[in-house]
């Protein structure tokens, strides 16, 4: 799911700088598509596992899944090609702080899915998933272009306020 999240941002993002007129219509397609896919899938779950075991969803959602490789290998979203490569590219303080951040966030997964695998109370999960997501924040703050890192922190609180019936 972040794969084909982070690809459709990418795509809208390009495209709302192309045509800012389209923006909020645009928006509204691509969340309005993956509200209806949220329902969809929420809905069909439950029947479908019943029906023909719990691997059936992971069977049905495998196709969809691999067919998302075609947009990057058959370049479906129009990327033009770049004559150098930043692979040889010095390397910035700019990218270190990105890639400790990224550890944090890593790490700090990580630590949130031992506690609840050790059986810790709802409350001290809740207390560090809180503790990180200030951290996380603040890094990003620091790091992060100021207008990038406060649309970053815009769809994390969306994100945390959002209703969800989906899961376990």
């Amino acid at each position: 799911i972040s794969w084909t999240d982070l690809l459709t941002e990418a795509v809208y993002s390009v495209r709302l700088r192309e045509e800012p007129k389209a923006g909020p219509d645009l928006i509204s397609f691509v969340w309005g598509g993956i509200a209806v896919g949220k329902l969809f899938s929420t809905g069909i779950v439950g029947p479908l596992m019943d029906r023909y075991g719990s691997r059936a969803p992971y069977l049905l959602g495998l196709p969809f899944a691999a067919s998302t490789l075609l947009t990057p290998l058959l370049n479906l979203i129009d990327e033009p090609q770049k004559s150098g490569s930043r692979c040889g590219a010095k390397r910035t303080v700019s990218d270190r702080s990105l890639a400790v951040v990224a550890m944090v966030t890593g790490f700090g997964a990580l630590g949130l899915s031992s506690l609840s695998m050790l059986g810790v109370s709802l409350m001290t999960k809740v207390t560090a998933a809180g503790c990180l997501a200030v951290i996380v924040l603040s890094l990003f703050s620091m790091v992060l272009n100021p207008v990038v890192a406060k649309i970053n922190a815009f769809f994390f609180l969306h994100n945390v306020c959002s209703f969800s019936i989906e899961g376990a």
